[in-house]
């Protein structure tokens, strides 16, 4: 949906509630697109990514404004919208070079020409963090032979000196550890000094940070200063959160549920989403004149899958199928459906017909 949504103030609208029922169930800083809702994803250049589905598409310029727009729905156009709790930090993620994995498969290796990593990469996360993304993810993948997770010129030189970013880095899922995989470690010690020294300010659920960085600084193979300020990093972003001020976010249960004007602006910015592909002899917008439709298909009584990606802890009783939308706005006498009794039947006559 998001890339198609060519719309930055529907787009921070929708975050401003997702940011708002975040942190009623205690939720301080947005990843992905879940009931945490979704955040800044980079470029997405390949299109048979299987995670395509949560970025804003292959256009820079697109990306870069749908996720500023993002980024000021989440953390609020103002520093003291974030502190009175009403707001989330926002996470830029993953850098970089992700969504252009080989084969659109998941890990994968990526080959980005230094041009094109400049002109089409870059540009959407300069665009959140001119915005004040506060935080950003490290990458699985390699970029051109280089492990973006234990690389000094990618989070240090091209993310923090370049692009100026003031924010911390966290690692995405058990990347540190994984550096172990990729070749470039030997074990969790090798990979916390390795991450930690590129440029990584916060590991996400592995323990290479937390069981080794104590010996790695008494011997020296991780500098303090550098830990100083991948803390100061951490420490500044929950100053400015307001965590020191009141670390625990009173939850209302009235606030929790989701009122008919949120559900309003989300069949909004799902109705801008919508692209029509074909229309063949103007079958679009229906008319009763022609008859009744079919409906058919395996989502047709889906419920779960229509929530999205990301959607553990969704509710799919308050998802309307299909089926049900089309009979409340037409009466269940406009349509017809398959009978489930009849599709191998369905499927002979299929398979025997003649072209």
């Amino acid at each position: 949906m998001k890339e198609t949504l060519l719309n930055p103030e529907i787009e921070a609208r929708v975050d401003v509630i997702l940011s708002m029922l975040s942190v009623q169930e205690k939720i301080g800083q947005l990843f992905q697109e879940k009931a945490e809702c979704e955040n800044l994803e980079e470029l997405k250049s390949r299109i048979r990514a299987g995670r395509v589905v949560e970025g804003y598409g292959e256009d820079p310029y697109l990306t870069g404004q749908l996720g500023a727009a993002a980024v000021e729905g989440y953390q609020g156009s103002e520093l003291q919208q974030m502190k009175q709790s009403k707001r989330v930090v926002a996470c830029a993620k993953h850098f970089i070079g992700y969504g252009a994995s080989e084969g659109g498969r998941d890990y994968e290796t990526t080959e980005i020409t230094e041009h094109s990593l400049r002109n089409a990469y870059m540009p959407p996360f300069r665009e959140v963090l001119d915005r004040g993304c506060m935080t950003v993810m490290s990458s699985f993948n390699e970029l051109n032979g280089e492990t973006a997770s234990g690389s000094h010129r990618l989070l240090t030189e091209l993310l923090k000196e370049e692009l100026g970013f003031a924010g911390f880095v966290v690692s995405d899922w058990a990347a540190v550890e994984e550096l172990i995989s990729h070749g470039i470690a030997a074990n969790h010690r090798e990979a916390a000094r390795i991450s930690l020294s590129a440029g990584m300010d916060m590991e996400m659920v592995t323990r290479c940070f937390l069981d080794s960085l104590e010996s790695l600084l008494e011997s020296g193979a991780v500098s303090a200063g550098r830990l100083d300020d991948a803390v100061r990093r951490v420490l500044r972003a929950k100053l400015m959160y307001g965590l020191f001020e009141d670390p625990y976010t009173p939850v209302e249960p009235e606030a929790l549920e989701i009122h008919t004007s949120d559900l309003a602006l989300a069949r909004r910015a799902v109705a801008e989403s919508a692209v029509l592909l074909k229309n063949r002899a103007a079958t679009l917008p229906l008319q009763r004149s022609r008859g009744k439709t079919l409906l058919t298909g395996p989502l047709l009584h889906a419920q779960a899958p229509l929530l999205g990606t990301w959607s553990m802890d969704g509710q799919p009783d308050d998802v309307t199928t299909y089926q049900a939308a089309f009979a409340a706005e037409w009466g269940s006498e406009a349509y017809v459906t398959h009978d489930p009794a009849l599709m191998d039947q369905g499927l002979a006559m299929a398979h025997n017909h003649k072209s």
